[in-house]
This record gives structure tokens, C-alpha cells and sequence, in this order.
């Protein structure tokens, strides 16, 4: 003979009730965090009130720039993604293999070239970047407000007389 064995409501119900809570919890903290991005909007804050002159803030800002903020920086003037370029850097050596690039990446690396150390970075290599011979005179130029070039290798990339204008500026 077969046994029935009746279902236990109580099992679903206290699994229930928990989830209820935790949805509720999710629900409240949400709320709070809405009302925080509510009163502390980015436009409303007044850095005057805060106890320090922005322009000599700024002024600061300048005599420490940071390369990559300034890659960063430029990449979101540009309306580019900052991509991890600057992470490729291996023995001084920036090594872009198949990484394509914009004109706006170019642009932020030229930018943040004349930030670099020659202990950080002295050579490039460029291969299959999808760039323009423009956008290789942009870097080239930036490349010239490095203190010591050592080797700069750039193949599979385009090539015209701005970047042979700016690499006769490098040498």
C-alpha cells in the first residue's frame, strides 16, 4: 500500500516571507540612494562654499598632470571610450598590436606623450591599429615632446606626407 504524503505549506511560506524582506530591503535601499543622488545633485554643489579658491586647484592640478589622466581626459573630450592603452607598456616599450585606434585615441596619446618620463616609455610600436597617416603624424608630433625616442615601429598602418613631415620633426 502507498503512502500519501501531504505537501508542507510552512516550507514555502518561510522561504516566502524571506523573500519578501529581501525585496523589500532591495526596495528601501533604492529609495534612499535616490533621495541621496536627489539632494546632493553635481550641479547644485557650490565649491565656493566649500573653502577653496578652484583656481588654484586647478593650477595644482596642472603642475601634476598625469599622463593617463590626461589620455583619459582627452579620450572623454573626444567622446572616445579610454581604452587600457597605456597598460601596454612592457620594458618602456607602448606595444599597440591589433588594437584599433580612433582619431580621438591618437589624439589623447599625442596629449599624453609630453607627460611621459623617458624611464616610463622611449619606445612605440604600432601594428595594425586601423590608423590613418594622419592620425600617425597626431602621435609622431606627440612622440617629438618626449625627451629620448629610441625606436618607433609602425607597420600594416597608413601612411602620407603629414607623417613624413612629422617624422623628419622627430629626427
Amino acid at each position: 500500500m502507498i503512502k500519501q504524503v501531504e505537501p508542507s505549506i510552512n516550507i514555502f511560506n518561510n522561504s516566502l516571507k524571506e523573500d519578501e524582506s529581501v525585496i523589500k530591503n532591495i526596495g528601501r535601499d533604492l529609495l534612499r540612494k535616490m533621495e541621496y543622488m536627489q539632494k546632493f545633485k553635481r550641479t547644485e554643489l557650490n565649491h565656493d562654499s566649500l573653502g577653496f579658491d578652484m583656481d588654484e586647484v586647478s593650477s595644482k592640478m596642472e603642475v601634476d598632470k598625469d599622463p593617463r589622466m590626461e589620455y583619459f581626459v582627452k579620450c572623454k573630450e573626444q567622446l572616445d571610450t579610454a581604452l587600457p592603452i597605456l597598460e601596454k607598456v612592457h620594458m618602456k616599450t607602448l606595444c599597440l598590436q591589433d588594437y584599433t585606434l580612433s582619431l580621438g585615441h591618437c589624439q589623447a596619446i599625442a596629449a599624453a606623450c609630453q607627460y611621459f618620463d623617458e624611464k616610463v616609455i622611449n619606445r612605440v610600436l604600432f601594428s595594425n591599429n586601423g590608423m590613418t597617416g594622419d592620425d600617425c603624424a597626431l602621435i609622431l608630433e606627440g612622440l617629438d615632446k618626449l625627451k629620448d625616442v629610441k625606436s618607433v615601429i609602425y607597420k600594416q598602418n597608413g601612411f602620407n606626407k603629414n607623417s613624413i613631415d612629422a617624422l623628419e620633426k622627430l629626427l
